[in-house]
């Protein structure tokens, strides 16, 4: 199978190459909604089992945790950057302004009005 191919020295580097598009990917592509693993997998031309895997290897998280992670990352910036809360929620990905309010608040420990706001955790 595909896991023969990939030993040695030769696999470790294309496993990392491969995952460095995937991550690449994530990062240009994060405002998709929805994104899947399985579109990523059909774009880039790969199994999405095999991706999810190369992936968690690399990050320790998740497909879904790793883009949740980054989506967040940049609501940070578009919260401090004056948007609103709404205009974030679309601009990054999440279905719903209630989805993204419950995943910051998970995240980051209080709302995004909050963060926005300045009341940040010391």
């Amino acid at each position: 199978g595909p896991a023969g191919r990939l030993s040695g020295p030769a696999g470790c580097r294309q496993a990392a190459d491969v995952c460095q598009r995937v991550l690449r990917f994530i990062e240009h592509n994060y405002a998709r909604q929805p994104l899947r693993l399985r579109d990523l997998a059909q774009e880039l031309g790969y199994d999405s089992a095999y991706l999810g895997k190369l992936l968690k290897n690399e990050t320790g998280l998740s497909f879904n945790a790793y883009l949740e992670q980054i989506r967040l990352e940049h609501a940070r910036v578009f919260l401090l950057q004056g948007l609103s809360v709404g205009d974030t929620a679309q601009k990054c990905g999440f279905s719903s302004i209630e989805y993204f309010s419950n995943t910051f608040r998970k995240a980051v420990g209080c709302s995004p009005s909050q963060y926005k706001f300045g009341k940040r955790e010391r």
